[in-house]
């Protein structure tokens, strides 16, 4: 009986030493499994750009903002190379900043041109550039010729030299009314084809291969004599002005003119320069 009891406690051991080694060994596995399981984890969480809860921003995001910071202040201190150069600040027709001028280049010899803009300070500009390097100039304007000389003398100090006429029905201004140092000269509008023709012609002849004509007042002249007219007269002074090497510029407001009209206006000039939008132009009846 007591042999028997000693007896079985040996096989009993004996049937229980393989489970306990399997539940060791399984044990072992699952440790290193979770090991496994978790440094992966962490692997592919690396991987992944952790995206700002605030911004939806991504750690690549956050990295491209801190290079632009770091570049804008290099551009502020001007002290590192390699620094963005900003675009250059434009002005517009109307001396603004977010408008025109619009750089076309140096103006052509013997080249007439329209501008197209709301105020024609572009065509100023243009004009006394091509005085700057040795043109003569001639400006007939429906502005008082005062407030053209008080509005451009900066650009161009040499304005009070500049032979200016009054495109008005103002005619011979007396020194007593105006209350100036001079009287303004004036050619009227209705005299567009006797007078101002005159005028013109005389200064292209006189000025051949130099003469620079600023017409600014074209709506001016179609109020006072017909579209047709006005035409005509452009495209006799335009070919006088190429036959003799001078140069035209004439800016309209394309807001005045019908669509064709204003297709037609382009046509007989060499260039246009616009400084509006296309679409501006009133429509066809």
């Amino acid at each position: 009986m007591l042999g028997t009891l000693k007896r079985e406690p040996e096989a009993h051991d004996g049937r229980l030493a393989p489970a306990v080694l399997i539940i060791a060994v399984l044990g072992l596995f699952k440790k290193v499994f979770k090991k496994k399981v978790k440094k992966k984890k962490a692997e592919d969480e690396e991987e992944e750009e952790p995206e700002d809860k605030a911004g939806g921003l991504t750690k690549k995001d956050l990295e491209d903002w801190a290079n632009l910071q770091r570049v804008l202040k290099e551009k502020e201190g001007k002290a590192k190379p390699g620094a963005v150069e900003a675009a250059p600040e434009r002005t517009g027709p109307s001396g603004g900043p977010s408008e025109g001028p619009k750089d076309y280049g140096e103006a052509k010899q013997g080249y007439n041109y329209l501008f197209e803009e709301i105020r024609p300070r572009n065509t100023y500009i243009c004009f006394f550039d091509m005085l700057k390097r040795g043109d003569q100039g001639f400006c007939i304007t429906s502005t008082y010729p005062k407030k053209v000389r008080d509005m451009y003398s900066k650009d161009y100090p040499a304005l009070e030299e500049l032979p200016i006429y009054w495109l008005s029905d103002w005619y011979g201004a007396s020194q007593e009314f105006l209350n100036i140092g001079q009287e303004e000269k004036t050619l009227r509008p209705a005299r567009m084809e006797f007078e101002i023709m005159k005028e013109v012609s005389n200064f292209i002849k006189k000025n051949r291969g130099k003469g620079v004509l600023l017409l600014d007042g074209i709506e001016t002249l179609v109020m006072d004599n017909s579209f047709e007219k006005v035409i005509s007269f452009l495209t006799t002074i335009n070919n006088m002005a190429s036959a003799n090497m001078c140069s035209i510029l004439a800016p309209i407001n394309p807001g005045v003119f019908k669509r064709r009209d204003r297709f037609i206006l382009q046509k007989i000039f060499d260039e246009v320069r616009t400084f509006v939008d296309d679409d501006i132009s009133t429509d066809d009846d």
